[in-house]
């Protein structure tokens, strides 16, 4: 065999030493292009189904923002972790994640729309009546011209009349203790009217009287004298303070009363 040049002979053990690629190996980094064109298709498909998904999000949080539920939050977080998923998928495969995460986000939206249409429709069935129940319950006392409780349930408006003394319109004082008894009760009856109501919807009353001794009875005949339903009085707190903020008026009363709702 004839002698091989040394240059030819290095030459031949360098490529022995780093022979050429199989076959498959170079198919595989011909179709690594497609791949990647199939997995951003993938992502930008994602990525379209989230967008859809916010946007009912945003919907829906408004409808259960109206309905006073606090459902914003637990929707943003699946929101959150859809997004997060799909922006960590790689150029070879589609995230498992980010489906996962759709599913949980309309499992969450599904059982938040459906909580919130009993809610409306249990708060449309409380607001077809207002419940008062005035009672004087076993083991206390039984009142004649008050109730010791009186039970409001339903949606209602509360209303607060602020302390009435027996002065007119004109800020004239009534003259005597039952005059201005008389006028305190027309002034509670006047501020009930401008918003609707009578003197049935009074829940409860604060008398406070300079003297109790002298005026405890004329101040109970006038009380009743405006609660013509005995079944349903008003609770009653009665006290005796030194002097009212004139020193002419001789009872001062303060009032809460219920109404239904405006329509």
């Amino acid at each position: 065999m004839p002698e091989v040049a040394p240059g030819f002979r290095r030459l031949k053990i360098d490529l022995d030493a780093h022979p050429r690629p199989a076959p498959w190996s170079r198919a595989r980094r011909v179709l690594t292009p497609c791949s990647r064109a199939r997995a951003q298709s993938s992502a930008r498909e994602d990525c379209r189904r989230g967008i859809c998904e916010a946007y009912a999000n945003g919907l829906l949080c408004a409808a259960l923002f109206k309905l006073g539920l606090r459902a914003r939050s637990i929707l943003c977080d699946f929101m959150h972790e859809g997004v997060t998923a799909m922006t960590s998928q790689n150029d070879s495969a589609p995230s498992r994640v980010s489906a996962a995460s759709r599913r949980d986000f309309v499992t969450a939206a599904t059982a938040v729309a459906a909580a919130s249409a009993a809610a409306a429709t249990g708060s449309a069935q409380a607001q077809a009546e207002m419940n008062v129940r005035h009672s004087n319950p076993s083991g206390m006392t039984q009142p004649t011209a008050y109730s010791q409780v009186v039970e409001v349930n339903g949606p209602h408006r509360l209303v607060f009349v602020a302390g009435q003394t027996g002065v007119d319109a004109s800020g004239k004082a009534a003259q005597g203790f039952r005059a201005q008894a008389v006028q305190v009760f027309e002034n509670i009856k006047t501020a009930l009217a401008s918003v609707g109501g009578t003197m049935d919807n009074v829940v409860r009353l604060t008398t406070y009287m300079t003297d109790l001794e002298q005026n405890a009875d004329a101040y109970r005949e006038v009380r009743a004298s405006f609660f013509a339903n005995k079944g349903a009085l008003p609770a009653s707190t009665l006290l005796q303070i030194t002097r009212l903020a004139n020193p002419s008026f001789l009872i001062e009363v303060d009032a809460t009363a219920i109404l239904p709702p405006r329509g």
